[in-house]
């Protein structure tokens, strides 16, 4: 992980969320980062044992080693049970949520949260969180997003 932070430490303090993906044929290390417009989502699909587990875990580890969890949080819904209780009571775990009641209402919360900082945006006349910390980069606006 060592040679990951060497290698993405000038990306993260000119990205928001970048998250270590593997490596190219020349050990360069392959990443995406979440904050572009050019990379807004993630779509993991294959079959039983073709290694969606095992990417996903990659990816997640790997921002927890490059962000401190005051910069990146996880909230994990695991009706299985069985796939994400490895997070649990690690420093960057909100919680796992195991049971489908509860994880209706937490996600009913991060909606909510999501709105409120898209209003915030909206007031702010800016479109992203890249630009609202380029415009707004002082401690009281920063924190009132947060």
């Amino acid at each position: 992980m060592e040679i990951v932070r060497e290698q993405l430490q000038n990306k993260i303090s000119e990205t928001n969320l970048i998250a270590p993906l593997g490596l190219d044929p020349l050990n360069n290390i392959v990443y995406m980062d979440f904050s572009s417009s050019l990379s807004p989502h993630l779509l993991t699909g294959g079959t039983t044992g073709s290694g969606k587990s095992v990417t996903l875990n990659s990816i997640i580890l790997g921002m927890m080693c490059l962000y401190s969890n005051e910069h990146v949080e996880f909230l994990f819904i695991d009706p299985k049970k069985v796939e994400f209780m490895i997070y649990e009571n690690k420093q960057h775990t909100i919680d796992v949520i195991t049971e489908i009641d509860g994880a209706v209402g937490k996600l009913n919360e991060l909606v909510a949260e999501m709105e409120n900082r898209y209003t915030v945006f909206a007031e702010k006349q800016v479109t992203n969180l890249e630009e609202y910390l380029e415009e707004y980069n002082n401690t009281r606006n920063y924190q009132e997003l947060f």
